[in-house]
């Protein structure tokens, strides 16, 4: 895909966004079910600037595994948590073997990102952390897999669209999450 300025500009966007969760959280203090979650937002930062050293395809194993992990963390006990590591690596070196590793990696986004919405939706109470998590990975999901696959502009933006809104809806609960803090300090 060829860039011009505006195209660019996009990118950077899209790169930095991720960091908004983890700045916005620590700045106010917030329990640690937000921090782990914005820490799995961040992933995202991390791994879309060094893509610009790094080969794709191989942080294409690394992203969506310790993304995952981040947010799986305060949703899961640690044996749990320890199960669903070892998961998501027999999925990534399946798929390694697969793919020679070499090319997107669906079935690791697939089963992390998937058992994220399914952990969420199951284990966080009706809130908007819970909608916010299941908007950015179910909408990630449901949009990255066409940005793998056909690698076009509208493609992209809808994959960095939907990651928007997630990231937005994110900040929004983090906000309403202060406000009760705030009012009442001894509710979590």
């Amino acid at each position: 895909m060829s860039t011009s300025l505006s195209q660019h500009a996009f990118v950077e966007v899209a790169t930095w966004m991720g960091a908004a969760p983890l700045l916005a959280v620590v700045w106010r203090r917030m329990p640690a079910r937000y921090q782990w979650v914005a820490a799995g937002l961040a992933v995202s930062c991390v791994a879309d600037n060094l893509d610009r050293i790094v080969d794709t395809w191989m942080l294409g194993g690394v992203y969506p595994l310790s993304q995952s992990v981040f947010v799986a963390i305060p949703l899961t006990s640690r044996r749990e948590a320890a199960l669903f590591v070892v998961a998501l690596l027999a999925v990534g070196l399946w798929s390694i073997a697969l793919t020679g590793g070499h090319g997107p990696d669906f079935a690791l986004r697939i089963v992390g990102w998937g058992s994220i919405v399914v952990l969420a939706v199951t284990r966080l109470p009706r809130s908007a952390l819970r909608t916010a998590v299941v908007v950015y990975f179910a909408g990630s999901l449901l949009t990255w897999l066409p940005f793998a696959w056909y690698k076009t502009w509208p493609t992209l933006i809808a994959y960095q669209g939907a990651r928007a809104v997630g990231i937005g809806w994110f900040l929004w609960a983090a906000r309403q999450a202060r406000e009760r803090q705030v009012a009442c300090p001894t509710v979590r």
